[in-house]
């Protein structure tokens, strides 16, 4: 019986020892757990941070694509060739309009007065050869001593004729066989000769004060 007895204790004191055991493991384990919260907490927030920031990456990359692309400066650019054009047509509806040979219908002077023909000259001086207010008052000078702007005007020495003072008179016939009355006839070939002889207006001029004759 004795024996029986301390064998009892013994087992107890054994159960007793195991409960604890299992409860310092237990311990330990709920401890491990807790320790290793902050770490998963760590974990989460780094994922959540890689996340937001893909996605801000994705957002970034969908807007600086049109930029590189240069599709948003597209209408812009696209808009300035219509502009430049419709510009460019109005200047070139213009000069058409101003670039045109003189008519007589719509002189502002009687046809064969001087001021009619220093006016068709100058027009016809514009539209031909493109000179302007100093070649004007270069040709008005010269015809003014050569003629006086008469298509009548004739040298019967010499046989010069006309506004030009053609020599001799029958050389405008290339321009006109109206050429001895007509004064667009001879302006056309007295600005003719110049262009051909002297380069412009100014070069006969000066020819002329140098010479007498141009």
């Amino acid at each position: 019986m004795a024996r029986r007895s301390r064998r009892g204790v013994s087992g107890s004191a054994t159960t007793g020892t195991d409960h604890r055991s299992h409860v310092c493991q237990l311990t330990i384990r709920h401890a491990g757990h807790r320790a290793s919260r902050p770490h998963l907490h760590q974990h989460l927030r780094r994922r959540n941070a890689m996340t937001s920031s893909r996605i801000r990456a994705t957002v970034a990359g969908a807007i600086s694509i049109p930029l590189i692309l240069g599709t948003v400066a597209v209408p812009a650019t696209a808009s300035a060739p219509t502009t430049a054009a419709v510009k460019a047509t109005s200047v070139a509806a213009k000069k058409d309009r101003t670039n045109r040979p003189p008519s007589r219908g719509k002189a502002p002077h009687r046809f064969g007065t001087v001021k009619y023909n220093q006016w068709y000259a100058k027009n016809y001086m514009q539209y031909r050869y493109g000179w302007g207010k100093k070649q004007r008052r270069s040709l008005v000078n010269l015809w003014n001593r050569e003629s006086g702007w008469s298509q009548h005007a004739h040298n019967g020495s010499s046989g010069a004729h006309g506004i030009p003072q053609a020599l001799p008179g029958s050389k405008m016939a290339t321009h006109g066989r109206n050429w001895r009355k007509n004064p667009e006839t001879q302006i056309k070939w007295g600005l003719s000769y110049i262009k051909g002889r002297y380069g412009t207006p100014n070069g006969a001029w000066k020819a002329f004060q140098r010479k007498g004759w141009y």
